[in-house]
Parts: structure tokens; sequence; C-alpha cells
């Protein structure tokens, strides 16, 4: 029977060896990117400082606190990063990596439990990012008084 343009009884042999073509064009790009980056040597100069592929400080916070509730409540930490993203207040769908029909299946299983919002909250907490200047100016309480005459606390806020 024919699918594609391959015979269906050869496809996954054929399709191994897209697959291998496929990685090697990739992965021959990858290592030429000046050729291909629309700033050439600067892009090729971020890609390849010593900085990149480090995890930071902040990145590491994240990954504990999520293996803490993880061990707490006695699932994979996948699961627990799944299920912090589906119960964002906004739209999120996380998009699963898996090998294996057996990873698909454990991530999958995110979908048995919900996190408590004590432990959203410890995440929310731990990934929080710091706005800096000018956010963390227009939110101080003297830029606030003189933006709304000092009338800012009788303001009903629906904001968290």
């Amino acid at each position: 029977m024919d699918y594609f343009c391959f015979k269906y009884d050869r496809q996954p042999a054929r399709l191994d060896t897209i697959y291998r073509l496929a990685n090697r064009v990739f992965f021959k790009r990858a290592n030429s990117r000046t050729r291909f980056a629309p700033h050439g040597a600067g892009e090729a100069k971020r890609l390849n400082s010593p900085e990149a592929g480090k995890i930071s400080d902040r990145d590491l916070n994240i990954a504990a606190e999520v293996g803490f509730i993880a061990a707490e409540i006695g699932k994979p930490a996948s699961q627990v990063a799944l299920n912090w993203l589906r119960q964002q207040p906004i739209d999120v769908i996380p998009i699963v990596g898996s090998r294996k029909l057996s990873q698909l299946q454990e991530n999958l299983a995110c979908l048995e439990f919900e996190l408590t919002s004590e432990q959203m909250q410890q995440l929310d907490k731990v990934s929080a990012i710091e706005l800096g200047f000018p956010h963390d100016f227009l939110k101080s309480s003297m830029v606030q008084d003189f933006a709304f005459g000092g009338g800012i606390a009788k303001i009903d806020s629906r904001r968290l």
C-alpha cells in the first residue's frame, strides 16, 4: 500500500533514514549559524559564549521547589510542572516532549490531580520575575500618591 511516497511496509526504515538526514542538516546549519543568522558574527558570538547553556540560580531554585512539591505529594516532577502550567489563570497549552510511550503516559497522568492553591503560590513566588525600572518606580507609594492625588487608597483594586 502506498503511503505518501513510501511503501507502507518499509515506512519505519525509511522514516528513520529521513530523520537522520534531517538531523544532519539541522546540526550542520546549527554549527554554521553565522551564515543563517541575521546579525552574523554577533549571533555566533552569543551562541558560543561561556554563558550560553548555563542554568541560573533562579532556574535551579524553581526546579528545587518543583521537586520538593513532587516529593510532598508523591508524584513525578514532570507532572507537577505540567499541572503548574495547566492551572495558570491564563490559557496555557504545554507542549509535552516525550520520546517514549511510557513518558507520554506519565506526563498525561498529570490530568488525574491538581495542585493546591498553596502549592501554586509557592511555585509562583519562587518563579516571580523582578520587573525592575520603571515598573518598581511606578508602583512606589510616592509616585502613586502623586499620580492619584493621594486617593489611591480610595480606589477599588481588582488586581492581585
